[in-house]
């Protein structure tokens, strides 16, 4: 696609939400994330990584969002 850009990065790792602000020369408009936590089979365990995973991505998004009541979109497999 033209103009298009790919990066590949953890989000977790130090220094991520500064890389991302580089990469867009400032703060996104939109926040998606299409993510799945490691699932071990046990449902209430699976639960807290999806949950702590959606959060650490929410915190994210508020770093590099012009906004941070813009929008946000997430998607969790398990």
């Amino acid at each position: 696609m033209p103009g298009c850009e790919i990066h590949v990065l953890d989000f977790l790792e130090d220094g991520a939400d500064d890389k991302v602000k580089h990469w867009l020369g400032g703060r996104a408009d939109v926040v998606m994330s299409d993510m799945a936590a490691a699932s071990s089979g046990h449902k209430q365990t699976d639960h807290l990584r999806i949950m702590a995973l959606c959060e650490a991505a929410a915190y994210f998004a508020f770093d590099v969002q012009c906004s941070p009541a813009g929008p946000k979109v997430n998607s969790n497999r398990s």
